[in-house]
């Protein structure tokens, strides 16, 4: 409600072409609409039976222009007669069927005067809602009209309507212009008078123009909010990472096997070399490759970088440093979970272990944040520096492998939008 409202205040603030004030409120809004994001990851990863997030309450005084540029004329007064309330019976009535006529002693741009206006009538009722709305000319461009306004006068005579005969005075109110000099709208109940007697009924009347006659409509505002100070410390310390698959553990050892292996052929080699130089022979040479092996060599080698490429996790969760990406990539993991449920067949224990792996590095965000150890500033150089990464990987695998070229511009989409989003 209050990113909502601060947005409508920025909107009219800009309207009334006050700039800078529009400013401050589009600032206030998206810190309000960064604390409700945090607060609502907070809650959705909360461990259960955790304390909300600290708050503040704050008084917020609003300075705003009145005006209704856009909906009333410049050269107009709009009069509502909204309802009257405690009418008596006219003398030989039984009810009351009245309705109102208004007069502004003023001419309208023809020069006519005065110029008036008749409510509907509302029949059977001492306390009538007319709810109707008429608008006067007026023509502004005359000086005089805001010197003299407590002079100008609005009539209200409330009469009580007969059929082919003339209506009866119920009573009668009056108002000035001198308000208009300097508010754009004007709100009154003005007691109605029959001659100089107070017939005890009111009338309730709404004045407005596109501006004042002379000053601006300021109005000054108290509203209280509420903002979000700090988050609760984690009543438990973050999950631990898990161990790495065993298909993970099985490559690492046999790379460390084939190093230990090319080792010790080094060694072996090194030592016949050292004998023949002290027997006074050439050392051993490694036989030349036949014109058949270099073909063979040649034709593997493209194979071999290409699954040293594949060998390289480019959706690691180690690389994953943005929210929203990560809750991308554990979304896309639960799918595949559940299709592989759905299937009848049990869940791969490597995609087990993303899943648990994502979970965990979200938690870990998600406490970073509460503890102040991640500020904004740090976070959003984290968010672009691993954009701009995603995108230099995305142009070196465009011809080596599409689908990760593709994965990476991804990230990098979603990471950018959240940054809008900020």
């Amino acid at each position: 409600r209050q990113v909502a409202r601060w947005a409508e205040l920025a909107r009219a603030a800009k309207e009334a072409g006050e700039l800078p004030t529009a400013v401050t409120y589009h600032k206030e809004k998206k810190e309000m609409a960064r604390e409700l994001s945090l607060v609502a990851v907070a809650a959705a990863r909360a461990t259960p039976g955790a304390p909300p997030p600290a708050t503040r309450e704050e008084e917020y005084r609003h300075r705003r222009e009145v005006h209704f540029r856009g909906s009333i004329g410049e050269q107009q007064l709009e009069v509502a007669v909204v309802r009257a309330r405690g009418l008596a019976p006219a003398k030989g009535m039984a009810a009351v069927d009245s309705h109102v006529l208004v007069s502004l002693a003023l001419p309208d741009l023809r020069g006519a005067a005065p110029q008036q206006w008749r409510t509907r009538k509302v029949a059977n009722c001492a306390s009538p809602e007319y709810k109707e709305v008429f608008r006067f000319e007026l023509d502004r461009s005359k000086r005089s009209l805001a010197r003299y306004a407590h002079k100008k006068k609005l009539s209200f005579e409330v009469l009580h309507a007969r059929l082919l005969r003339a209506a009866l005075p119920l009573g009668r109110c009056e108002m000035t212009l001198e308000e208009l000099v300097s508010r754009a709208e004007v709100r009154r109940q003005l007691p109605l008078l029959q001659g100089r007697r107070d017939t005890g009924a009111v009338l309730d009347v709404r004045l407005r123009l596109c501006y004042p006659l002379a000053e601006k409509h300021i109005e000054h505002e108290v509203e209280r909010i509420v903002r979000v100070t700090g988050f609760p410390a984690p009543l438990h310390a973050p999950a631990p990472t898990p161990a790495p698959a065993p298909a993970a553990q099985q490559q690492e050892e046999r790379q460390q096997e084939e190093r230990q292996q090319e080792e010790r052929q080094q060694e072996a080699h090194a030592h016949a070399q050292a004998a023949a130089g002290r027997a006074g022979t050439p050392p051993p040479q490694a036989p030349a490759p036949t014109q058949a092996q270099a073909k063979a060599d040649a034709k593997a080698q493209p194979k071999a970088e290409a699954k040293v490429q594949q060998a390289v996790d480019y959706d690691a969760v180690q690389r994953l440093v943005s929210n929203d990406v990560l809750e991308w990539a554990l979304e896309e993991a639960q799918r595949e979970a559940a299709a592989a449920r759905g299937r009848g067949q049990g869940v791969p224990e490597e995609l087990a272990t993303r899943v648990q792996q994502l979970e965990a590095a979200l938690q870990v965000l998600v406490i970073q944040v509460q503890t102040g150890a991640l500020d904004e500033d740090a976070y959003v150089a984290r968010v672009q520096a691993a954009i701009a990464e995603e995108r230099a990987l995305a142009q070196a695998l465009l011809t080596t492998d599409r689908r990760q070229a593709q994965r990476a511009l991804l990230r990098a989409k979603l990471m950018a939008k959240e940054l809008e989003g900020e």
